[in-house]
């Protein structure tokens, strides 16, 4: 069984840097007209966006056979494991923005205690939960797990 690793598009990261950055252009814009002393504020503005960019872009999700791996942060790395027998449900959102992306979020509803929802966001469109729907099978298959409603 093959290990499937993704990650959020870069398209998803600059979606959500974007806000932050028309902030930066607007102090910029006010430093040239006005105040010049608002240049520092824009580049605090473009500081922020670009770690914010840089935290998403390292999130990486890595699906094998038994268990979901979230491996976030940049400085000071955390890796959360999430047994795949442990999920219960998948939910597919993908607003219109992400449609014309080819995005989607991925929410996992799980029995797990410490992360009852686990999101991953701004993945590429594909039949990840497809695999991972069959990959769940297999794992509770492979440890006795019988699912009692």
């Amino acid at each position: 069984m093959n290990t499937i690793t993704i990650r959020p598009s870069a398209i998803y990261a600059l979606l959500m840097v974007f806000p932050i950055n028309l902030l930066a252009l607007f102090f910029l814009g006010l430093a040239y007209r006005l105040l010049p002393a608002s240049i520092l504020i824009s580049v605090f503005c473009s500081t922020i966006a670009f770690y914010r960019y840089w935290k998403i872009r390292k999130i990486v999700y890595t699906v094998d056979a038994e268990v979901l791996h979230i491996a976030t942060g940049i400085f000071l790395r955390r890796t959360d494991s999430l047994e795949l027998y442990r999920v219960k449900d998948y939910i597919i959102t993908r607003n219109l923005l992400l449609q014309l992306l080819g995005l989607m979020n991925l929410t996992l509803l799980t029995t797990d205690l410490t992360n009852p929802v686990t999101i991953l966001k701004g993945i590429p469109k594909s039949d990840l939960p497809d695999i991972i729907r069959e990959r769940v099978q297999r794992a509770r298959q492979n440890s006795k797990i019988v699912e009692l409603n």
